[in-house]
């Protein structure tokens, strides 16, 4: 149960017969629903109530650093490792929000951390190869996508990255396969189309 005050401002989360023990679950709902402003809202209350709660400094974090809220989302995503230091999860959300910030040398050492803790993490090593190829480290960027898309065949923006990263290091037959290994995964996406 949410209560409001006169200004409209959330002054107290409670749970009632109806509600979950765990609110997180139908705060995900709302900001996969697009709902950012609530979730939001909601994930700040719990968070100034349970501060060093990993799951919601990961999930708040995540969800303001996609709506580009970057100094706030990469403070809580650096708290959050440096609190679970072990959470791979972690270091790649804040290596995500220190990319869209342009802190590319920063977001591949968060990345290269992901990696370091979880090999098998797919979406880590494709983060990390985007970042390498906007660095201009082509062919570390080569082995993080090669990587991706063994652990992730279906990952059409493994692909993609691959495909770029080939096409710059001027393996034209490498990155004419990867272009159509980024078509079958996706044909009627707008990736498909580029």
């Amino acid at each position: 149960r949410i209560a409001f005050d006169s200004e409209n401002l959330i002054v107290a989360l409670s749970r009632d017969s109806t509600t979950p023990e765990d609110p997180t679950a139908d705060i995900a709902r709302m900001l996969t629903d697009g709902n950012y402003a609530e979730g939001i809202l909601l994930l700040e209350l719990l968070l100034s109530q349970s501060p060093n709660d990993a799951m919601l400094l990961l999930n708040l974090g995540m969800a303001l650093s996609d709506r580009r809220r970057l100094d706030r989302a990469i403070a809580l995503l650096e708290r959050l490792t440096t609190l679970d230091p072990d959470l791979a999860n972690g270091f790649v959300a804040l290596g995500v929000a220190q990319a869209r910030g342009q802190k590319l040398t920063e977001s591949a050492r968060s990345l290269e951390q992901a990696v370091h803790l979880d090999s098998g993490n797919a979406y880590a090593r494709r983060n990390l190869g985007a970042v390498l190829r906007r660095l201009g480290r082509h062919g570390e960027a080569r082995v993080q996508l090669q990587k991706a898309t063994d652990l992730s065949p279906s990952d059409q923006a493994a692909w993609l990255g691959l495909a770029q990263v080939e096409e710059a290091l001027d393996d034209i037959k490498a990155a004419d396969h990867a272009y159509l290994q980024t078509i079958k995964q996706g044909e009627h996406t707008q990736l498909a189309d580029m």
